[in-house]
């Protein structure tokens, strides 16, 4: 939900002398965004050529690779030096004087921004500093963050599922499970829950149990849906991986990971443990009859013997051999088994919060079998032996034991296959679960097993709505006085009036975003989603008015990224000049660029854009509850945010009955914050009696 709060800089005898030094720590402030973005670039370059690699490549093939490590690891040094060097000059100006509000709310900006990157690179130490700095410096738009409270909204299909939840906290350097709370039938929500980790085990009878983990970040809500399905399609030596998005890649220290990519995976099944000796060997038994030559050339060419311990992880297998057991399976069971994909693989293995291990992010050489796991030479022991060594869907061995088979090719067009997972005689780095590993797929090893996957019926799936930050209006001073500023933005709320008239809000987007572009005297304008797995233009227009051909819809991915994780304008200067803007509901964005007029935009055409951005912001927020036309727009912009959110609490509140859970879940909000937005507002509604998980929440 959109807000605007009006900020006027306090007035003291030095505050010239404190334009100054804040016109200093902005421009710190831009150069550390540029150099951010450019290390994010930087890194990602790395991962990319780093999963080009094989271990076993040479020097001359893996010194490029050092030398970007090197750069990034220099830079990323400067910038964390730059951060520190930006929170004690505002700290200083702040000391000297503590009445100026502008620099506060920046500052607080500042804070928010660096307490959300420590946050994602798991920094506990600098995520509790910067909480405390946004907490001490927070102007008001922050509160609902520092308390970190988020929303949970779970659903299944069908419907009815009985749902226990359980955090997961560090014991013994592992993620383990607390005592579950049992929350009834789905759908369950939406729920206050404190930020963190948590797993929900959905049971329904007649269909499999399913356990659906899940991170709640800070402020933000969360919707689950999960497909269940039927108990003879996921067996005993079988787990569901629920459908939903992962993190894959972006763990520097694990060979041949990629870059940090969130995908979404639909629904499988995978097997317990990899495919043991006993049950390899039933399979060559039943080959042995129809076809004697495949099951001598199928046979393991290591580990071999009649005194063989039947439980096992099976070895010494080609790839052919691996995908002929899957089809022998699949006809032995009617039911269709294959490799997993090395997509599949990785979340079976990680879950959905990037963890570096199945069961965390530290490691120790008594949780899984590997080469230093017992003293003495390096020996294959029985699948599942170790109970440590276990995801937290319940699969066991990803981590050590044997590497195993995936259907993946290594490089596109090239016949080498991926292998994944530690095995008995690996080191740490090859336990890392986003680690890969190529091999010729007549090759046989006897460290390389395999398991098998079940393909499920689709559906289901998640949606996060990142934290909400409301706006300070005057937030950036402009570079010199204009005499049109006022009416340019008197033009936008004049556009938006016409919403009134009947307009529907698609077509509101599109005038709104048209205007802005004249305004700002741009070539074209987007509005980009990022709710998809890629960032789309849901709105867009030219300078002479009509909306961008498809072919023409492209823009800096990196750069909408950057403005939104940030939550801050970024400007591009040079040959193309863009402009990107965090719109307020934190999954949106606004882009303009000049493609040929060369100029960069000047911060009034900024703030011109930023009054767009928050009306904008309004008409994808209603859009979301209703097809119709806006309320009456007249006024300055703070009454017109005021009283469209007025308008809209109103009527959502009335259209759910005034119950405050169904209310804050369809308009993307935690309870506590909507509560705060009533009380502001002098409107009242009912609670429905689901009260704060106080079990969850932290202290």
């Amino acid at each position: 939900m959109t807000r605007s709060l009006q900020q006027t800089p306090a007035i003291t005898p030095s505050s010239r002398h404190a334009w100054v030094r804040l016109a200093e720590v902005r421009r710190l402030r831009a150069l550390l965004d540029q150099q951010r973005t450019e290390l994010d670039l930087l890194r990602a370059e790395t991962a990319e050529l780093r999963a080009t690699l094989r271990p076993w490549d040479g020097v001359e093939q893996k010194r490029a690779l050092w030398a970007l490590e090197d750069r990034a690891a220099t830079d990323g040094a400067a910038l964390a030096r730059g951060e520190e060097q930006l929170v004690q000059l505002f700290t200083g100006l702040l000391l000297e004087e503590p009445g100026f509000a502008e620099a506060q709310s920046e500052f607080a900006d500042l804070a928010w921004q660096l307490l959300a990157h420590a946050e994602e690179r798991r920094d506990a130490l600098a995520a509790e500093r910067y909480l405390g700095l946004l907490g001490t410096y927070d102007d008001g738009r922050y509160t609902d963050l520092v308390e970190g409270t988020g929303t949970l909204l779970l659903q299944s299909e069908p419907g009815d599922a009985e749902v226990t939840l359980q955090r997961l906290e560090l014991v013994d350097r592992r993620f383990c499970l607390t005592e579950g709370i049992f929350l009834g039938q789905t759908p369950v929500g939406p729920l206050d829950l404190a930020p963190g980790r948590y797993v929900a085990e959905l049971s329904l009878p007649g269909f499999a149990s399913v356990k659906r983990p899940f991170e709640l970040p800070r402020g933000g809500h969360l919707h689950l849906a999960v497909r269940m399905v039927g108990r003879h399609l996921v067996d005993d030596a079988f787990v569901q991986v629920p459908t939903g998005r992962f993190q894959m890649g972006g763990d520097e220290r694990a060979p041949g990971a990629g870059p940090a990519q969130s995908l979404f995976v639909e629904n499988f099944a995978i097997g317990r443990h990899p495919v043991t000796v006993g049950e390899y060997r039933q399979f060559l038994d039943d080959l042995a009859v129809s076809d004697p030559a495949s099951a001598i050339r199928h046979a393991p060419r290591v580990g071999r013997g009649p005194e063989l311990d039947q439980s096992l992880p099976v070895t010494g297998v080609t790839f052919e051999a691996a995908e002929r057991y899957c089809d022998w399976l699949s006809a032995r069971t009617g039911l269709e088994h294959r490799l997993p994909t090395e997509i599949e693989w990785e979340k079976a293995a990680r879950g959905v919060d990037g963890r570096a291990f199945p069961w965390g992010d530290d490691f120790d050489p008594s949780y899984c079998l590997m080469r230093l796991s017992r003293s003495g030479a390096p020996t294959l022991e029985p699948a599942g032996r170790f109970a440590t060594d276990l995801s937290v869907y319940g699969v066991h061995d990803l981590a050590g034991g044997v590497a195993e088979w995936t259907s993946s090719c290594f490089d596109e067009g090239q016949a080498e296959r991926v292998i994944r997972g530690g095995s008995f005689e690996d080191g740490v780095s090859q336990c890392r679960a986003a680690a890969r590993g190529a091999l010729s797929p007549e090759a046989a090893r006897g460290n390389v097993g395999f398991r098998v996957v079940r393909s499920l019926p689709t559906g289901g799936g998640d949606t996060c709505s990142l934290p909400v930050v409301p706006v300070v209006e005057g937030g950036a001073p402009l570079r010199r006085p204009v005499p049109d500023l006022h009416r340019a933005r008197q033009e936008l709320l004049t556009c938006a009036t016409t919403l009134a008239t009947g307009l529907s809000v698609d077509e509101g987007l599109a005038a709104l975003l048209r205007q802005t572009v004249r305004l700002v005297q741009a070539e074209r304008g987007l509005v980009v989603s990022l709710e998809q797995e890629t960032p789309t233009a849901i709105v867009s227009a030219s300078a002479s008015g009509g909306p961008l051909p498809s072919s023409d819809q492209q823009f800096d991915e990196q750069l909408v990224w950057a403005s939104v994780r940030q939550k801050r304008i970024i400007a591009v200067p040079g040959p193309r000049p863009a402009l990107a803007l965090p719109l307020a509901n934190g999954t949106s964005a606004l882009v303009l660029e000049r493609r040929f007029s060369g100029g960069a935009f000047l911060d009034e055409e900024s703030f011109i854009a930023q009054s767009a951005a928050d009306l904008l912001a309004v008409a994808l927020r209603l859009r979301q509850v209703t097809s119709g036309p806006l309320v009456c727009l007249d006024g300055t912009l703070d009454e017109v945010v005021a009283r469209v959110e007025t308008e809209l609490l109103s009527q959502v509140l009335v259209a759910e009955k005034r119950n405050i859970s169904r209310t804050a879940r369809r308009l993307g909000l935690s309870r506590n914050g909507l509560r705060a937005r009533l009380r502001r507002y002098g409107l009242a509604a009912h609670d429905d009696g689901s009260e704060s998980l106080d079990e969850l929440e932290a202290p």
